[in-house]
């Protein structure tokens, strides 16, 4: 099991990136980016890494459209490493000695990981390019992208003004709850709830009687049901499945808009991903603009 997990976290190391490998088989030319060329199987096997990560960026495209942009993500990649080099980004040694330690630990001897290698049809020279290129393409777009991400208190809370209704908590119930096959020993409960009061019920059955918080919308449906249709501190016993429940509605507070300080971090995890994104997009766009990219990608699937 520990060696099969770990053929696993090799495979995901080499997933965002293209597969720039010399096969003696011919190979169509399935795009030029500046002078990088790009081949059918290169594609193929970047392809069979999109799918393997059950991309859900992806959904329902068919053969051709899928094709078509697994090589838009491709070409993508090459141009990012081709602005890490022009940047003269190095990646440390002792860095590439510390992952493929890692990856090696996951492996009871080095034997045994030199031939999960070999057997998913890498070296580990390759496993070596593969993770300089993670490096490269992660330092690059930290230093473009990531660095000039921004976002101020100001922002959060216009976004926050702006779309308070989408940051309201729902109804909490607070409630107690005892279940039992014998309805009998439920309706015992109730009548000291009847005649002494809820406080006196919890001191007597205090093994038997749980006091719950939780949002309606948490809650299992009969049980919701059940706590919308009392009134405050009022009861009922139902059968839910197999057991009774006696149910003690104590209050329900009605929905609410959560303040900031509950949503800031929220927000601002969400302005911060969007504005990464819309910079990324852009710095990419800009990358292809003054590249030469020339696509030779068949008609047919």
């Amino acid at each position: 099991m520990k060696d099969k997990i770990s053929k696993i976290l090799i495979f995901l190391f080499l997933l965002p990136f293209s597969l720039n490998v010399c096969l003696a088989q011919a190979n169509q030319i399935v795009a030029k980016v500046n002078d990088e060329i790009i081949t059918t199987d290169d594609l193929k096997r970047y392809s069979q890494m999109l799918l393997s990560k059950n991309n859900k960026e992806l959904p329902g495209l068919n053969q051709k459209d899928f094709k078509k942009e697994a090589l838009n993500r491709l070409v993508e990649d090459r141009l990012i490493l081709q602005q890490a080099k022009r940047e003269d980004i190095e990646v440390p040694q002792f860095w590439l000695e510390d992952k493929i330690k890692q990856l090696e630990s996951g492996y009871s001897n080095r034997e045994l990981f030199y031939d999960s290698l070999e057997d998913q049809g890498f070296s580990l020279s390759y496993l070596k390019k593969r993770l300089r290129e993670k490096y490269l393409m992660k330092e690059v777009i930290n230093r473009n992208v990531r660095a000039k991400v921004s976002i101020l208190p100001g922002q959060i809370e216009q976004f926050y003004k702006e779309n308070k209704q989408d940051f309201q908590a729902p109804p909490l119930a607070v409630f107690l709850i005892a279940k039992e096959k014998d309805r009998q020993q439920l309706e015992d409960i109730a009548e000291v709830i009847k005649k002494d009061g809820i406080e006196k019920a919890k001191k007597e059955y205090e093994n038997e009687l749980s006091e719950i918080k939780s949002y309606l919308n948490q809650l299992q449906e009969p049980l919701a049901q059940a706590l919308e249709n009392l009134a405050d501190n009022k009861y009922s016993i139902k059968k839910i499945d197999d057991l009774y429940y006696l149910i003690y509605r104590s209050k329900i507070e009605p929905a609410h808009a959560l303040e900031l300080s509950k949503v800031q971090d929220k927000v601002y995890r969400y302005l911060w991903q969007r504005s990464f994104s819309k910079k990324f997009n852009q710095w990419v766009d800009s990358l292809k603009e003054d590249a030469t990219v020339k696509i030779y990608l068949p008609s047919t699937p």
